[in-house]
């Protein structure tokens, strides 16, 4: 688990973290970054405040950004994704967690 974390945390480190993403409409949820987790036909993406989709419901499951990323399930698999929708840390993992002070918790083969 700490060899994950930290490979997490080494990896953002090179990234260039701004604001660039979202998608979706209905079953919407608030994210603090004025973004909004939507689903639309059984899938999630995300929409910005005029309702324009940003990020186009592609995502078996998602969550809010946290720290500039979220975290989404494709094809059974956690990942992260930016603002843009750009997969940030390629899905992967069991379960993963959102971030919090440049960490996030995930999970690979139940440990």
């Amino acid at each position: 688990m700490k060899r994950i974390i930290s490979l997490l945390v080494f990896c953002l480190t090179g990234l260039n973290i701004s604001n660039r993403m979202a998608s979706g409409t209905q079953e919407t949820t608030a994210v603090s970054t004025s973004l909004f987790l939507i689903k639309q036909n059984d899938k999630y993406g995300y929409i910005d405040k005029t309702g324009r989709i940003v990020i186009a419901p592609q995502f078996q499951k998602a969550d809010n950004f946290s720290n500039e990323f979220a975290n989404v399930q494709v094809d059974g698999k956690w990942g992260y994704i930016d603002k843009s929708g750009k997969i940030v840390i390629r899905p992967q993992f069991d379960e993963a967690k959102a971030f919090n002070e440049a960490l996030a918790g995930v999970k690979v083969d139940g440990k």
